[in-house]
C-alpha cells in the first residue's frame, strides 16, 4: 500500500505577504483554508513538497505552497489531471509531480475521517425505525 507524504509546513512570512498581495489581485480565486499545510505528493522520494494553496491563474492551474532545502515558493503550475477511469476523479497534484496520482495513494487521516463520518450516520440513522439519508 502506498501513502500520501506527512510532511507539513506554516507559510512563512515572505511567502504569506506574496500570498496577500496575489489575493489582493484575484479575490475570486478559491483559497486553502487551513494554516498547516500537508504535501500532497505520494511518500515517495521528491525533491519539493507541494501543498495546494489556491486556484492558478488558468483553466488547469493552481498555485502550490512549494517547500525544501531551498525554503518556501509559490508555483503556478498546470494539474496532472490523468484519472484512473474515464469517469474517475481527475490528479489535482502538478503535472509531472513524483509518485502515483492522488487517487492512487491512501492518505490516513483522510481515511480516518471517512471512518469517522460513517460510524456518526451509522450511530445516527442506523438504529430501528430511523430513515437513513440518500447518498449520492
Amino acid at each position: 500500500m502506498t501513502y500520501r507524504c506527512t510532511e507539513r509546513t506554516e507559510p512563512g512570512q515572505p511567502v504569506l505577504l506574496l500570498a496577500l498581495a496575489v489575493r489582493n489581485h484575484h479575490p475570486n480565486t478559491e483559497w486553502a483554508r487551513d494554516g498547516s499545510f500537508q504535501c500532497l505528493v505520494e511518500d515517495v522520494e521528491h525533491s519539493f513538497h507541494a501543498a495546494w494553496l489556491r486556484t492558478g491563474s488558468g483553466e488547469n492551474s493552481d498555485v502550490f505552497l512549494c517547500w525544501g532545502a531551498e525554503g518556501q515558493w509559490l508555483m503556478d503550475a498546470e494539474c496532472c489531471l490523468k484519472t484512473r477511469t474515464p469517469t474517475g476523479a481527475e490528479c489535482t497534484i502538478y503535472r509531472g509531480h513524483p509518485g502515483r496520482c492522488k487517487w492512487a495513494y491512501v492518505d490516513p487521516p483522510q481515511v480516518a475521517a471517512d471512518a469517522m463520518a460513517d460510524q456518526f450516520m451509522r450511530d445516527l440513522y442506523g438504529r430501528r425505525g430511523a430513515p437513513m439519508p440518500e447518498g449520492p
